[in-house]
């Protein structure tokens, strides 16, 4: 019965694509952005009572005591902290899936941040290896996740078993802070309370995958390792190539060089009640000199980038739009955005030859048209777009994601050594492992039902 209706379900955005391919862009020329996008952004997210930042910014002693801290682990302390965190990392259980061995583990993860900023919730980071039974493997991708994936049974059936399969590429999948196990009680779903629970989110990320990349290396002996996600698990990845001490391969999919355009004008836009963000600001009278005090938002990469400098004016960046201008909350959200979360901001990683995105033409939550491009923000990136957007690209475009994982992998030297020492895992205890820890009825039937349509229609 479940799996008919998946079938139909799955028929159903079939006819939905063909739609939105050869009716709306075609005949009609309506095609500025994915149907599924837009349909997602209107009825789906709706249906899940998905919202965003509903106690606020965060204060604006808040936003300053964070942005301190991301500049102090910018500029000094990101190696002593994934030394740290690495130290931390525990391997809990193990399991044989047919042709596959998971592994659980566990770290810690201590931001020198209180409870408001980075809640209990957080500070226990858990991941999932996803393993050949024999341990041959051309190297490891790091899952960050993305919006509203939670837990690991997703990543592991749609991306991780089919990249053994396709490419002998293993998976280390991560569960992202204020997600499943680590979502605060006050939280529901996806829903981020306030927008430093944002910049916290990809802080941990960043360091967290970067300490399971040394753990890697050092223990398991994987000469080859590449950070990937999508969406925002794509942009959390990026920020992780940014702040490794080594070069990393990277394969960001379906994000860019911003998140600003995700929150402000994208998909995301309509899951935000802007009229209480604008409350809450007016409510401050802190904010408006934090406010002055970031400039354009976008200073540290003006300051780095002279030529990027003398085409301010040109930037899409900074251009504004009736929608945003009209909307004081609107208007300062991307201020904060761009200061946060623009790629521009941080470090070139040490190879940018090593990163390579894909990308959707219509992607409504990443419009690239809103950005400059990453080839431009980090010299030395490639990417490649394809006729989709950022739904429809999740659900048809697994393989195309998948290859551009093998693409960034395949720029790292050869591996001396292709086997995962699977020794080192010799004493762990085989245990049951429990899917959907931390997520009620509704999640674990949308993670079902996601997996068995994607598997439908790629096998389409």
């Amino acid at each position: 019965m479940i799996r008919r209706g998946v079938q139909r379900l799955g028929i159903g955005l079939a006819l939905g694509v063909g739609y939105d391919r050869l009716v709306a862009d075609r005949l009609w020329g309506m095609r500025r952005f994915s149907y599924f996008d837009r349909a997602w952004s209107t009825g789906v997210a709706a249906i899940g009572k998905l919202t965003f930042f509903d106690d606020g910014l965060g204060t604006p002693d808040q936003i300053r005591i964070i942005d301190k801290y991301r500049f102090e682990i910018l500029e000094k302390r990101a190696e002593e902290m994934i030394d740290s965190f690495m130290k931390s990392i525990v391997i809990k259980s193990k399991k044989i899936d047919g042709d596959y061995l998971l592994v659980e583990g566990e770290l810690d993860s201590n931001l020198d941040l209180d409870d408001e900023l980075w809640p209990k919730e957080c500070r226990k980071g858990f991941f999932q290896l996803v393993l050949p039974v024999d341990g041959v493997i051309e190297g490891i991708a790091i899952q960050t996740a993305g919006t509203g994936d939670h837990g690991f049974k997703r990543r592991r059936e749609i991306i991780a078993k089919p990249l053994i399969q396709e490419h002998k590429i293993a998976s280390c999948i991560m569960e992202n802070p204020y997600y499943a196990r680590r979502k605060p009680d006050k939280q529901q779903y996806s829903g981020l309370r306030s927008f430093v629970d944002l910049i916290t989110l990809s802080m941990g990320v960043g360091i967290e995958c970067n300490a399971l990349a040394k753990w890697l290396k050092e223990e398991l002996g994987v000469e080859r390792i590449c950070v990937t996600g999508l969406s925002l698990g794509g942009h959390t990845a990026a920020l992780a190539a940014s702040i490794s001490p080594v070069p990393i391969a990277a394969a960001p999919g379906f994000a860019w060089s911003t998140s600003t355009g995700v929150w402000t004008t994208g998909a995301l836009s309509n899951r935000i009640d802007w009229a209480n963000l604008e409350s809450d600001i007016n409510a401050h009278p802190g904010y408006e000199p934090l406010f002055e005090s970031l400039g354009t938002g976008l200073d540290r990469w003006l300051e780095r980038d002279q030529e990027i400098a003398q085409q301010i004016d040109s930037l899409p960046e900074l251009q504004e739009t009736q929608e945003v201008t009209k909307n004081l909350a609107k208007s300062k959200l991307k201020l904060l955005a761009n200061h946060f979360s623009h790629l521009g901001n941080y470090p070139v990683p040490k190879d940018a030859s090593l990163i390579h995105y894909v990308l959707g033409e219509y992607d409504y939550f990443y419009s690239r048209d809103q950005m400059t491009g990453m080839d431009r923000v980090w010299p030395g990136t490639t990417f490649e777009v394809h006729p989709t957007g950022h739904v429809d690209g999740f659900l048809l475009y697994g393989r195309a994601y998948r290859n551009s994982i093998n693409t960034a992998m395949n720029r790292l030297p050869e591996a001396r050594s292709k086997s995962v020492n699977l020794y080192a895992l010799e004493n762990v205890p085989y245990e049951e492992i429990v899917d959907g820890q931390g997520t009620d009825v509704f999640q674990k039937a949308f993670q079902y039902c996601t997996v068995q349509t994607v598997n439908f229609l790629q096998r389409s």
